[in-house]
């Protein structure tokens, strides 16, 4: 196991990197990072909470418009930095985001970061099914800030119905996902709703072109286009 332990280290490594470029409220912040004992360590500020995955079990979704408005604005307004500074997560999911108390969200594990200069060495990709959009199941595919949208489109529908969406795959071979808009309308606001679906678009010509869009959207301060008027 020594090629893949090193690999790992190596991962871990770059995570650490780019974290410590990283400041922002909504992002986890390493103080230090160091070997010993053979390993690698991260050293991270204790933050009480709550990890999302395990509440929406428990809460079996239905989570509230209060709740999706406290923790995906800034998420994604995190998540618009990360895209600035030319990286993208590549793995979000309700298990990687840890609330705080008042619900704050904190965005977890760059392992799989990537970045976008890397145009010639694009890694293994990091795929949980559910949550990641077809474009991180083939190696030659193109990533963007898109495939992170797509994520959070995942993880806010996640929040509601209890449980991850279909994989990319089998909605690419047959979408039978009813769009948010029709399953849950009535018990959500239009603008949460309407963004979830534009989000969660297969093909990533439709999808928000980056995580500020998809949260302007959100707030209500640009309308979500008609599904006809997307460009793919």
């Amino acid at each position: 196991k020594y090629e893949s332990f090193q690999r790992g280290r190596r991962l871990f490594y770059q995570e650490a990197r780019v974290l410590a470029t990283l400041r922002h409220p909504n992002i986890v912040h390493v103080r230090n990072c160091f070997l010993a004992n053979n390993t690698a360590y991260l050293v991270m500020n204790y933050e009480p909470g709550k990890n999302l995955g395990r509440y929406i079990k428990k809460r079996k979704g239905r989570l509230s418009t209060n709740f999706l408005m406290t923790v995906f604005p800034p998420l994604l307004d995190a998540l618009d930095l990360i895209h600035n500074r030319q990286h993208l997560h590549l793995d979000i999911k309700p298990s990687n985001i840890h609330l705080r108390p008042g619900g704050n969200p904190l965005l977890l594990d760059f392992g799989a970061v990537y970045h976008l200069d890397d145009v010639g060495h694009k890694k293994a990709q990091v795929v949980t099914p559910g949550f990641s959009p077809i474009e991180q199941y083939y190696a030659s595919a193109k990533v963007g800030a898109f495939t992170d949208v797509y994520a959070i489109g995942a993880t806010m529908r996640a929040c509601i119905e209890g449980k991850p969406p279909p994989s990319a795959v089998e909605r690419h071979a047959q979408d039978a996902l009813l769009p948010a808009i029709e399953a849950f309308g009535g018990r959500y606001p239009r603008e949460i709703l309407e963004s979830i679906d534009w989000a969660m678009e297969i093909d990533s010509a439709n999808r928000p072109y980056s995580a500020a869009q998809l949260r302007d959207a959100l707030l209500g301060r640009i309308p979500v286009p008609r599904a006809e008027d997307r460009v793919g």
